[in-house]
């Protein structure tokens, strides 16, 4: 039987509010730490000159891995206690100043020996902890209070640089656990932002063509406390409905609320594909 959900989220009324934007400036300090062949399921530390300045995030991402290999690759990136893993090809997370090492790491599907360049990268490096605002970016908006909060980001700001989203853009999708999250579309990429109620934010992207095959799936976690979103489509999104433990925030996100241990590979049925898969975590 199909479980019943409801959308979790701030008002959706809007109101007129004066949003000052911190934006990180064009040429914020953007420190590539690693882009070198690497092992899957090898864990690879920063190391170099960044590591005597403060950062506010880090990415790891696939910089020479076929499009569309999301689901083939499980990036983790970890920011001080702050980490953030995902079956995709571009991951980033951030909103605290710190001088710890970032980390970087990939599991390959089939095997532990396989090989693939992997990048690291220390994000908004040697900046002030807390990035704007300025006269400039001071800007009354009819908006609501949800991209109000978007808006208004360092850690979302810090982690939306790397890839040039126009935050504006963005799709509300809903909230729960105190995290909101939003989508965007750039390109030929879709890219899937949470942010807790700490202002941790992290993004994650996979192609927007590898969603009408299979979900794509975005762990967090802050001090051992972490949530699991699971995006899909419009055609997926009641198939996704159905799995254990899984409810829907909004749109065509889903959280885990589940209790699983182990790793699980789900497929189910959609109207324009019927091995439609979501790979789920275990916690």
């Amino acid at each position: 039987m199909k479980k019943q959900w409801f959308a979790r989220g701030a008002a959706v009324a809007v109101a007129a509010a004066l949003i000052v934007i911190p934006t990180v400036p064009a040429n914020a300090a953007v420190v590539t730490w690693r882009n070198a062949s690497s092992v899957s399921c090898s864990t690879y530390t920063e190391s170099g000159a960044s590591l005597s300045q403060s950062r506010n995030g880090q990415r790891a991402y696939l910089p020479q891995a076929a499009s569309g290999l999301g689901g083939t690759y499980h990036l983790y990136v970890w920011h001080g206690v702050s980490t953030t893993n995902a079956w995709a090809n571009d991951i980033s997370v951030g909103g605290a100043t710190n001088f710890t090492p970032g980390k970087v790491k990939f599991v390959h599907d089939s095997t532990c020996t396989f090989k693939e360049y992997l990048a690291g990268q220390a994000l908004n490096v040697g900046r002030p902890s807390v990035v704007g605002p300025t006269a400039t970016t001071a800007q009354a908006k009819e908006t609501s209070p949800s991209t109000a909060r978007l808006l208004s980001s360092v850690g979302v700001a810090t982690v939306a640089t790397p890839y040039g989203l126009d935050l504006k853009t963005a799709s509300y999708q809903g909230a729960t656990g105190g995290t909101d999250a939003w989508t965007v579309v750039k390109g030929a990429n879709t890219y899937l932002i949470t942010l807790t109620s700490a202002g941790i934010a992290t993004a994650a992207s996979v192609p927007t063509a590898q969603l009408a095959t299979q979900a794509m799936t975005v762990r967090t976690e802050t001090n051992g406390v972490g949530q699991q979103f699971v995006l899909g489509t419009a055609s997926s999104s009641a198939a996704i409905d159905e799995i254990a433990g899984l409810d829907k925030v909004g749109g065509n996100l889903f959280v885990d609320n589940s209790t699983r241990t182990s790793d699980q590979k789900v497929q189910v049925a959609t109207p324009t594909k019927a091995d439609y898969q979501v790979n789920l975590l275990g916690k």
